[in-house]
C-alpha cells in the first residue's frame, strides 16, 4: 500500500496536519460517511511510524473492518473516497495558512451578492493583511491585483458618479503581476535554452527588452530586470554586480527565497564566464559559495543538493582551498540525501584524492561511484583520464578515450553546448598523449589558449607546457 497515491499523499502530512485532518474527517460538514474515518484511523496507525511499517491492504481493511473479509473493490472505492477528501483538505489547510486567497474569495462573494457596507467594510481592512506578507513576493502582486479588481467591481455596481473609479490602481498592480512573473520566467527560459537547447519564444522580446533597459522598476521586479539584463545585455558585468552587493550587503531587505533567486543567477552567470576561460570568475564563484553555506542558502528542508555540493568543491579545489575542501566534504556530507551521500564523499574525495597526487586511492573511489546521472558518469570518465595519464597507464588511458567518445555520442539527452565541450576535452587529451616536437606542442597550447569552453583546460594547459619543457 505504500507506493499508493493515497498513502503518497498522507504520508507527506507532517503530524499537525494529521491531527487537523482527523478532526476534519470527523466533522459532519465535511464527512458523513464512518467508514471513511475508520479507514483513516487504520492507515493513521502507519504514518511517521518509527519502525518504517509497510501495511498491505489486507492488514488495514482488517484493522477497519474486524470482522468482514477483504473485498478489493470495496477497499479501493474507500481509498479513492479518502484520497480525494485529503486532497480538499492540504489545499484549503494551505491556501488558508500561506495566502490571503480565501479573504479574497469572500469579497467577490460579497461583491456577487451586493452587500456593498459589508465589501468595504472588509476591504479597507485587507490591504494591511496584503503588505504584512509583502515577504512572499509570489503572492503579493497576484493579491494586490485581485484586491483592486474587486473595489473596481464593487465602484462599478455602486452606479455613483461621485466615486472614481481605480482603473489605474487596477492596470498598475496587474503590470506589476505580469512584469514580476514574466522576468522569472524569461530568465529562467534563457538559463533553460542554454543548458538544454530548449527553445523558446518571447512575445514581444525586443520591445519589452528595449523599455526594460530604459525604465528601472520597484522592490522585487527590479531585482528580476537585473537578472535578465545581466543575461543579455552588453553592460553584463555591471549588472552582476549590483546583484552580487544586493546579495552579500542587504541580505536584510530580502527573504530567503529572493536571496536563493539571486544566488542562482549569480552562480551560473559565473560559471558560463568561466566556461569562456575567465579564470577570474572562480574567485567570484567561491565567494559565493561560501556566503551560501554561511546563510544556508543552498539547504532546502534541511538538506543540499548533491551537484551544489559537487560544484563547491570543483571551484574550492580550483582556488587550492585543498584542506577547506576535504574538511567541507566530511563536515556537510550529512546534509545530502540519504541515497546521495555514498555516490557523492566517494566522487568528490577522489576529486580531492587526484589534487593531492594520491592517484591510486583516487582511482579506487572512482570505482564506487554508481552512475545515476549522466554528469556523474561524464565526470568520472574525465578524472579516471587525467589520472591514467598521471600513473603513464597509455594503453589503458587510449581504451578510456575511445569509449569515452562513444558515450558522449551516444547521449541524445546532453546539449550540443556539452557534447562539443567533452569532445573538446578528448581531442586536447589525444593531441597530448600523440604530440612529440616542440614546435607541435607550441601550436596545440596556442590553440587550447584561444579555445573556449574546454573542460580542465588549466590541466591540459600545465601538462602540455611540461611536454614542451622536455
Amino acid at each position: 500500500m505504500q507506493d499508493t497515491k493515497l498513502y503518497l499523499l498522507l504520508q507527506s502530512f507532517t503530524p499537525q496536519e494529521v491531527q487537523r485532518f482527523r478532526v476534519y474527517l470527523q466533522s459532519p460538514f465535511f464527512n458523513t460517511d464512518e467508514t471513511i474515518f475508520k479507514l483513516f484511523e487504520a492507515i493513521r496507525l502507519f504514518l511517521h511510524s518509527r519502525n518504517n511499517e509497510n501495511p498491505t491492504a489486507e492488514i488495514v481493511w482488517q484493522k477497519m473492518e474486524q470482522k468482514k473479509k477483504y473485498n478489493n473493490l470495496q477497499f479501493n472505492k474507500h481509498c479513492s473516497y479518502l484520497y480525494q477528501y485529503a486532497a480538499d483538505f492540504i489545499s484549503f489547510y494551505q491556501l488558508k495558512n500561506t495566502t490571503n486567497l480565501l479573504p479574497l474569495q469572500y469579497l467577490q462573494v460579497l461583491n456577487q451578492r451586493n452587500l456593498n457596507d459589508l465589501f468595504a467594510f472588509h476591504a479597507t481592512r485587507f490591504q494591511p493583511a496584503i503588505e504584512q506578507q509583502k515577504e512572499n513576493w509570489d503572492n503579493y502582486f497576484i493579491e494586490n491585483f485581485w484586491l483592486q479588481q474587486h473595489w473596481h467591481q464593487h465602484t462599478e455596481q455602486l452606479q455613483s458618479r461621485k466615486k472614481q473609479l481605480n482603473t489605474a490602481d487596477v492596470l498598475h498592480k496587474l503590470d506589476d503581476f505580469y512584469l514580476y512573473e514574466k522576468l522569472k520566467y524569461w530568465s529562467a527560459a534563457n538559463h533553460y535554452k542554454k543548458l538544454f537547447d530548449q527553445p523558446v519564444t518571447i512575445l514581444w522580446e525586443e520591445n519589452v527588452l528595449a523599455w526594460l533597459q530604459q525604465n528601472q522598476q520597484q522592490n522585487v521586479i527590479e531585482i528580476y530586470r537585473q537578472v535578465l539584463l545581466m543575461q543579455v545585455s552588453n553592460q553584463a558585468e555591471l549588472f552582476y554586480k549590483n546583484l552580487k552587493t544586493t546579495l552579500l550587503q542587504t541580505k536584510t531587505k530580502q527573504n530567503k527565497t529572493t536571496q536563493k533567486e539571486i544566488y542562482s543567477f549569480l552562480i551560473i552567470y559565473c560559471i558560463e564566464k568561466i566556461n569562456k576561460s575567465e579564470t577570474n570568475f572562480y574567485k567570484e564563484i567561491f565567494i559565493l559559495y561560501k556566503h551560501a553555506i554561511k546563510e544556508q542558502l543552498l539547504l532546502h528542508k534541511k538538506l543540499m543538493s548533491p551537484w551544489d555540493f559537487k560544484n563547491i568543491i570543483t571551484v574550492a579545489l580550483q582556488q587550492k582551498e585543498i584542506n577547506w575542501a576535504e574538511k567541507f566534504i566530511k563536515s556537510h556530507i550529512q546534509f545530502l540525501p540519504k541515497e546521495e551521500k555514498l555516490n557523492a564523499y566517494n566522487y568528490n574525495l577522489a576529486k580531492v584524492f587526484f589534487i593531492q597526487t594520491k592517484y591510486n586511492e583516487s582511482l579506487k573511489l572512482l570505482l564506487q561511484v554508481a552512475y545515476t546521472d549522466l554528469f556523474y558518469q561524464l565526470d568520472v570518465k574525465v578524472i579516471q583520464a587525467k589520472t591514467l595519464y598521471e600513473l603513464q597507464a597509455w594503453e589503458t588511458l587510449d581504451n578510456l578515450i575511445l569509449s569515452f567518445k562513444k558515450l558522449v555520442m551516444s547521449k541524445r539527452k546532453l546539449s550540443k553546448h556539452y557534447q562539443i565541450s567533452y569532445k573538446k576535452f578528448l581531442s586536447y587529451l589525444q593531441k597530448l598523449l600523440h604530440c612529440q616536437e616542440k614546435n607541435e606542442v607550441q601550436i596545440i597550447l596556442q590553440q587550447l589558449s584561444n579555445d573556449a569552453e574546454v573542460p580542465d583546460k588549466s590541466w591540459l594547459m600545465e601538462k602540455l607546457e611540461m611536454k614542451k619543457a622536455l
